[in-house]
C-alpha cells in the first residue's frame, strides 16, 4: 500500500512538472505569436488536468463490440450489434446511479431510463432512426469497476463505415488514450482494420492497443484456437512492419524499434457472449472457458499501472516538438535581424520561387494520386465482376454436392434440416470465397499504396530540404534595414513552406505521438492545404 500511495505521489510530481513546463512554453508561444502551438499546449494541458483515461472500442460491423461493453458492465445495457445497428456515439461513465444523458445536436440535454436507451441510440426502425438522428452522444452513467477513476470507455461505429469513421478519425481518435480493437476469427484482421493500425496508430502506439480475437467460441478445440491466434499475431507483424519498412527503411532505427515491440503484442482470445452470460448467471467455469480473465488482467494493468506513462507521453512529446519549433523560428527571426537587406531580399525571392515549385509539385501529387486511384478502380472491377460469375457457379455446385438424404423431406422438421444445412453450405461458401477475394484484392491495393507512400515520403523530404536551405542561406551581415519587417518576412516565407510541408507534419507527428501527434504535427493544416 506504502508502494501504491508513493507511486501516485511520485506521478501527481510528474503532472506538477509538465503543467509547469507547459504554461512556460505557452507563454513563449504567445511572445512569439505562434498561436498554433500555443492552442495545441494548451489543449492538452487542459486534458491533463481533467485526468480522464478514454478506452475506445473499435473495430468493423459484426465484431460483436456492444457485446465487450456489456461483459465489462456485466449486464446487458448497450444494444448488441447483430446488425450495424449503431447510431450515435455510445460513451459509459462511472456513476454509482445507474442513468443516461443524451447530449442532443441543439445542445440541449435529455436524461432517460437505462432501459430505453436502444430507443435513441439504434437504427433498427424508422423511429429509432429518427430520435437518434437528433442525438449527438449518449453517456451511459454506471458503476463500471473498469470506468472508476476518470475512465471513460467509447464505443465507436465500425471501420468499415466510411461516412462516420470520417468524423471519429477527426474528432474522437485523437482524444483516445488506449484502444481495444476487437476482430473475429472468421475474417481477422481486415483491411479496414489493418490500415487504422498502420495509419492511426502505427508501432508508437502499440502499447495502448490491446487485440481481442471476439467469438473465439466458434473454435471448438483448444489447438485450432491456438493456431488462428497465432496466424493473427503474425498477420498483425507483417501489416505493421511493412508499412514501417515503406516509411523508414528495414536498416532504420525506427524499423528495428518497431520490429523489437511487435514481440510483445497483447492480444487475447476470447468470448464475449461466453463472459456476460457467465457473468449474469454466476458460472464461474463459463467465465473461465470465455477467456475474459487474462484480457481483464491486462486491461486493469493498463488501466493502473501504465496510465501514467500514457497520460504523460502525449504532453511530453508535445513539449519536445513545440520547443524545436520554437527553437527554429527564434534562429529565424535572430538571423533575420542581423541581415543585410538586399541579400535578404534576394533569398526572400529565391525562397518564394522555390514555394511556387513546391506548389506545383503538389498540384502534380494531387493529379497523380487521382490517377492511381482510377487506375486502381479500373483494374479491380473486371475482377470483382467476374468474381461474381464464378460465385454464381461455385455456388450452385455446392447446392448440388450437398448431401440431402430424401427420406426425411417428408417431414416439417427435415425440411427445415435440409434447409439450414443448404444454407449453412451456402453461407461457408460465400465467406469462403469472399475473404479469398478480399486478401486479392488488399495485396493489389497495399502494393499500390505502398508505392504511393513512398513517393509521397520523397516529396516530404525535398520540402524539407528547402526549409533547411533556406533557413541555412541566412547568412550574418549587420547592415543597416528595416528589421520588423524583416521578421514578418521571414516568417511569411517559411510560414508559406509549412503550408506545403503538412505531409510531413503528420508523418512526424506519428513518429513522435502516434495518433495525437499525427493532428498535433499537421494534419489539420493538411486537410486546409489541400482543399
Amino acid at each position: 500500500m506504502e508502494h501504491g500511495n508513493a507511486s501516485y505521489t511520485n506521478y501527481q510530481n510528474m503532472v506538477a512538472q509538465v503543467n509547469t513546463s507547459m504554461v512556460q512554453m505557452e507563454k513563449i508561444c504567445g511572445r512569439m505569436e505562434l498561436d498554433e502551438n500555443k492552442k495545441s499546449l494548451e489543449k492538452s494541458r487542459e486534458k491533463l488536468a481533467e485526468h480522464k483515461f478514454a478506452v475506445g472500442i473499435m473495430g468493423e460491423f459484426k465484431r460483436g463490440k456492444s457485446t465487450v461493453i456489456n461483459s465489462m458492465l456485466e449486464k446487458e445495457i448497450m444494444p448488441a450489434d447483430i446488425l450495424p445497428c449503431s447510431a450515435t456515439m455510445n460513451r459509459v461513465t462511472y456513476d454509482m446511479q445507474p442513468h443516461v444523458e443524451l447530449l442532443m445536436k441543439d445542445n440541449s440535454i435529455k436524461n432517460i431510463s437505462i432501459d430505453d436507451l436502444a430507443g435513441y441510440v439504434t437504427k433498427l426502425t424508422g423511429e429509432n432512426e429518427a430520435r437518434a438522428s437528433q442525438v449527438e452522444e449518449a453517456v451511459v452513467y454506471y458503476p463500471c469497476r473498469f470506468c472508476q477513476n476518470g475512465v471513460d470507455i467509447v464505443d465507436t461505429p465500425g471501420l468499415n463505415d466510411d461516412e462516420r469513421m470520417n468524423r471519429v478519425t477527426e474528432e474522437v481518435i485523437p482524444k483516445l488514450d488506449a484502444v481495444i480493437m476487437v476482430i473475429t476469427p472468421d475474417n481477422p484482421f481486415s483491411m479496414s482494420e489493418a490500415e487504422f493500425v498502420r495509419s492511426k496508430l502505427m508501432a508508437s502506439d502499440l502499447g495502448r492497443l490491446i487485440f481481442l480475437v471476439n467469438k473465439i467460441d466458434t473454435i471448438r478445440r483448444a489447438a485450432d484456437r491456438e493456431r488462428v491466434v497465432q496466424g493473427i499475431r503474425e498477420k498483425i507483424q507483417r501489416s505493421v512492419l511493412d508499412k514501417m519498412a515503406e516509411l523508414y527503411g528495414k536498416d532504420s532505427e525506427k524499423y528495428k524499434d518497431s520490429e523489437f515491440k511487435m514481440g510483445n503484442i497483447r492480444i487475447y482470445p476470447f468470448s464475449a457472449l461466453d463472459a456476460l452470460d457467465g457473468k449474469m448467471t454466476g458460472d464461474q467455469k463459463l467465465i473461465e472457458e470465455s477467456g475474459t480473465l487474462p484480457f481483464e488482467e491486462a486491461l486493469t494493468k493498463m488501466l493502473t499501472e501504465e496510465r501514467g506513462a500514457l497520460e504523460l507521453g502525449t504532453p511530453l512529446n508535445l513539449i519536445q516538438r513545440t520547443s524545436l519549433e520554437v527553437i527554429k523560428a527564434a534562429e529565424t527571426r535572430k538571423k533575420a535581424l542581423e541581415l543585410d537587406a538586399e541579400e535578404f531580399e534576394k533569398h526572400q525571392k529565391e525562397a518564394l520561387a522555390k514555394i511556387g515549385e513546391m506548389r506545383k509539385k503538389k498540384q502534380e501529387e494531387k493529379r497523380r494520386l487521382s490517377s492511381s486511384a482510377t487506375n486502381a478502380k479500373n483494374k479491380l472491377i473486371p475482377q470483382v465482376s467476374q468474381f461474381y460469375s464464378e460465385l454464381e457457379a461455385k455456388l450452385a455446385a455446392k447446392l448440388e454436392n450437398t448431401p440431402i438424404d430424401v427420406t426425411t423431406l417428408s417431414s416439417d422438421g427435415g425440411k427445415k434440416a435440409a434447409a439450414e444445412k443448404l444454407q449453412k453450405a451456402v453461407s461457408d461458401e460465400m465467406r469462403s470465397s469472399m475473404s479469398l477475394l478480399s486478401e486479392k484484392i488488399e495485396l493489389q491495393l497495399q502494393d499500390i499504396v505502398g508505392k504511393e507512400a513512398v513517393r509521397l515520403g520523397e516529396f516530404t523530404q525535398e520540402i524539407s530540404t528547402q526549409m533547411d536551405a533556406f533557413r541555412n542561406s541566412i547568412t550574418e551581415n549587420r547592415k543597416g534595414l528595416d528589421k520588423t519587417n524583416l521578421i514578418g518576412t521571414g516568417v511569411d516565407v517559411l510560414t508559406d513552406f509549412m503550408g506545403i510541408y503538412g505531409i510531413g507534419g503528420i508523418v512526424a507527428g506519428y513518429r513522435e505521438a502516434g495518433v495525437k501527434g499525427a493532428l498535433a504535427g499537421g494534419g489539420v493544416g493538411l486537410v486546409a492545404t489541400l482543399r
